[in-house]
């Protein structure tokens, strides 16, 4: 089941992001305060008890970042990272947002293939951005509407 993310849920979405994310994870702090924000949204699967996946945006104006996208090992390949980002696009939209960012590892292909069939788009690289081990990122960039389609997609 996916549910909104509260504040009560940054210990869960801590342990997630420790399992999927290790040195790089989040704090339960920084969940709390992201969620507590009027810029910041989640969503939180579970099964049972269990946290099983969580995605957390921040808003910036009419735009958004995907802060965190992550599943727990024994979930992946089911489609749940798929629906955490379709329900997080939803949200997106209804809140007004008109682009979403993103950052997500070179060598992380399958991530990057979801975001790439939910119409996001590489528009740059930074370098050596993450730390352990040291690796590029990709930035990617999706604008809302009817989906999610690349940018310039658009007709004027």
């Amino acid at each position: 089941m996916i549910v909104a993310a509260t504040p009560a849920d940054a210990e869960d979405l801590a342990a997630l992001d420790a399992e999927v994310f290790g040195w790089e994870a989040w704090g339960s702090e920084a969940f709390g305060e992201v969620l507590a924000s009027a810029d910041g949204w989640g969503l939180i699967a579970r099964e049972g008890e269990a946290c099983i996946g969580a995605i957390i945006m921040t808003r910036g104006g009419d735009q958004a970042d995907v802060a965190t996208l992550g599943v727990s090992a024994s979930h992946r390949r089911r489609g749940l990272g798929a629906a955490l980002l379709d329900a997080a696009i939803d949200e997106a939209e209804t809140r007004g947002i008109r682009e979403i960012f993103l950052e997500v590892r070179a060598s992380n292909e399958a991530a990057q293939a979801l975001y790439r069939s939910r119409g996001f788009c590489i528009i740059a690289r930074r370098r050596g951005y993450y730390r352990h081990p040291r690796e590029d990122a990709v930035v990617m960039r999706a604008r809302s509407g009817s989906r999610v389609g690349p940018i310039g997609s658009e007709t004027a």
